[in-house]
């Protein structure tokens, strides 16, 4: 994974033959994205009904006309929710866990085409987690919540087929690895 990131990031930073004259997040523009992810690593193999993460997220410019008139600086937040079970021996009894992961973002934005918003984004946030017991065995003494700081970092594009309306994908580390969505400029 760390490899694919650096790759990714060196082909983000170095390739630099659009014919993008400005950034495509101009300053003042905000976007909203909602999201599915694939691939958490919040848990593993042995669980079963894996809830995939669902994000929301928001962005606003702060400024603009950095490198040449193609980048620009975004802050904003994320919250995203997943869940799992994992039972044992059956379906019997087992734990139910959910995370919900809430954070600021900060993107660097570069433009290498006219409807393609490209950015490199950084998130501090805070996953809350909770598990709780179900089954024959299961009571009030079965139930534990926990929580801890996250960092995350993204590689992400958004494409806009109107002014307003996008899509967009996302790869790297938040909530999950990879993620698709749709996305709202104002």
């Amino acid at each position: 994974m760390k490899k694919i990131l650096s790759i990714a990031l060196a082909l983000y930073l170095g390739i630099g033959v659009a014919s993008a004259q400005e950034t495509s997040f101009p300053k003042g523009t905000s976007a909203f994205n909602l999201g599915v992810g694939f691939a958490s690593g919040l848990y593993g193999s042995g669980y079963k009904n894996k809830m995939p993460p669902i994000t929301l997220s928001y962005e606003y410019c702060l400024t603009d006309k950095l490198f040449n008139d193609r980048g620009a600086i975004g802050i904003g937040g994320l919250a995203g929710y997943t869940g799992a079970k994992w039972s044992y021996m059956g379906d019997d009894y087992g734990w139910k866990y959910s995370n919900i992961i809430v954070g600021l973002r900060g993107n660097l934005h570069y433009s290498f085409a006219k409807k393609l918003d490209t950015y490199v984004s950084l998130m501090l946030g805070y996953n809350v987690a909770s598990a709780k017991a179900y089954g024959d065995w299961a009571d009030s003494l079965y139930k534990a919540s926990a929580g801890g700081f996250r960092i995350g970092f993204n590689l992400g594009a958004r494409y806009y087929f109107s002014k307003a309306f996008g899509v967009f994908a996302e790869v790297g580390y938040d909530i999950s690895y990879f993620k698709v969505g749709v996305s709202l400029k104002l």
